[in-house]
Order: structure tokens, then sequence, then C-alpha cells
């Protein structure tokens, strides 16, 4: 197969679009996952190397879609509890995350799937359950378990 030859003109317009993409940032809502919630979520995107936690370590940014609850043994889509927030100190303001629509898994689910060694990537699919808070000296630690379920979601 011969490579097609492109003027000057389609590459800056390739090159800009591309700018573009890796440049805009579309606000997502967090989910505001609650003690003992276990949710299944499909990855859409993966951000790297953008953003750090309170404390100052990077972490990921991972956007999801489709979080589906474990209740009473099925999994059942419906609209869930989330919030925006400006930035890590920003006030939070309470939003409903639609079933079927994208969301920010919270950071402290992101870091336990980085404790574990499980690396998200787009298309598959992951659960987590809130399993509980933990005191420590330096404030309370928000615990949870995380696993990868593939590229499917389980069925239930």
């Amino acid at each position: 197969m011969a490579n097609a030859k492109i003027t000057m003109e389609e590459l800056r317009a390739k090159s800009a679009k591309a700018v573009k993409t890796a440049t805009t940032f579309e606000k997502s809502p967090t989910l505001d996952l609650k003690m003992e919630m276990e949710v299944i979520f499909q990855v859409k995107k993966v951000v790297s190397g953008k953003f750090k936690d309170q404390k100052g370590n990077p972490i990921d940014l991972v956007i999801a879609t489709d979080a589906r609850l474990v209740e009473d043994g099925k999994l059942v889509s419906k609209d869930l509890a989330g919030y925006l927030q400006d930035g890590l100190q920003g006030p939070r303001t309470a939003t409903t995350v639609k079933a079927g629509t994208d969301f920010r898994v919270p950071n402290f689910v992101v870091t336990r799937f980085a404790e574990q060694g499980i690396v998200f990537h787009p298309g598959y699919v992951y659960g987590s359950k809130y399993v509980d808070d933990k005191k420590t000296p330096a404030g309370t630690m928000k615990r949870a378990s995380a696993y990868a379920l593939g590229t499917e979601y389980p069925d239930a």
C-alpha cells in the first residue's frame, strides 16, 4: 500500500485538530460514592501527568461511563449522586450523574487501583466498593476495594 502524500494545509489542519483534542478538557462530575456502595464502570479516558492528589503526588484523572451499582446481587443502571468541584480545595456543588453518562472516578478509588498495581485502560470494565473510613494521625482515610473485570460487564 503506497503512502498518500498530504499538503501542508492538510498537515496544519490535522495538527490543529490534534492539539485541540489534546488540550480540551470537558469537566465531568465526580461520582459521590457512599459507604458500602459497590459500582462497576467502563473506563472512557485516562489523563496522566497533569493532576496531583491532596498530598501533591501525581494521580491519573479517570473518566468512566455507564456506572452500574451492585444491588441485591444484580447490576442496576440508575442516576447517582455526584459533584462538581473547581480544583482540589474548591467548593463542591451537588449534581446528578445520569445513568449511562460520563463521570470522574473519585481520587480515593483511583489511588486504590494504583496501590494494587491495576492499570486503567480505556474500554475496560472495573469495579470498586467503598468499604469504610479509617482514622489516621493525618486524618480520615477512605478505603475501597479495587478489581478489574475485562472488556465486558458481568452477567448478573
